[in-house]
């Protein structure tokens, strides 16, 4: 499986699942970055455009992109 990146606000409602989700594929050797964001909800990045969380999820994004 190819490397997954994971990004969760901390207040997302899918955080524990997509927390598990990571665990699972951890321990099937699957290279995981799970990326957490404090105190932003779900689909953050579609409301808070401008916003420092938002600048640094969309470059943590890209930096996985670019590592393909």
């Amino acid at each position: 499986m190819p490397r997954t990146d994971i990004d969760v606000g901390a207040l997302d409602l899918f955080r524990d699942e997509l927390s598990a989700f990571g665990v699972r594929l951890v321990k099937a050797n699957v290279d995981v970055a799970i990326h957490l964001y404090p105190g932003v909800p779900h689909a953050w990045e579609w409301t808070a455009l401008g916003a420092l969380v938002t600048k640094r999820a969309v470059n943590n994004r890209l930096m996985a992109l670019m590592d393909v």
